[in-house]
C-alpha cells in the first residue's frame, strides 16, 4: 500500500519464497502461509488473499481483483477435486508440482529475481542472535 510498512503475511511470504530449498518445500511453505488457522486444509478465500499478495511482491500491476477472482477460481477448481470448498496439503502441494499455474510461475520469477546471494544473507539475520 506504498506506506514503506510491510505487512506480516507480506513478510512472511517473502521468507517462505526466498527459504525455501526444493520446490515441495516450497509449496509446504506456502500452504502453511494460507492455513492461517493451522487447520490442515484452505478455503478459495484463504488462497485468494495470498495468490493477490504474490502479484503485489512481483510488482505486477496490470492484474485486477477481477483477474485474481478468475484466477484463483480456476486453478482452485482443479485443485480441489472432492469439490467440498477446500484444498488439503497433499492435494495442494501435488497440484503445484504437476501444473504450472501462473502463480507458482510468479513465485518462481520472485525466487529468481531476489535470490542471488538474499537467501545467505537472510538466513545470516535469521540465525543470527
Amino acid at each position: 500500500n506504498k506506506d514503506g510498512v510491510i505487512e506480516p503475511d507480506k513478510f512472511m511470504l517473502v521468507m517462505f519464497t526466498l527459504l525455501s530449498g526444493t520446490p515441495e518445500e516450497l509449496f509446504e511453505n506456502i500452504f502453511r502461509l494460507i492455513d492461517k488457522n493451522n487447520e490442515g486444509k484452505i478455503s478459495k478465500e484463504m488462497f485468494k488473499s495470498v495468490v493477490g499478495d504474490i502479484f503485489v511482491l512481483v510488482n505486477e500491476t496490470k492484474v485486477t481483483d477481477s483477474n485474481i477472482e478468475q484466477l484463483v477460481g480456476s486453478v482452485f477448481a482443479d485443485i480441489d477435486k472432492e469439490l467440498d470448498g477446500k484444498v488439503v496439503r497433499k492435494q495442494f502441494i501435488k497440484a503445484c508440482e504437476e501444473h504450472n499455474y501462473i502463480v507458482v510461475s510468479y513465485i518462481r520469477e520472485f525466487i529468481s529475481k531476489y535470490n542471488t546471494g538474499g537467501r545467505k544473507k537472510l538466513k545470516h539475520l535469521i540465525s543470527s542472535p
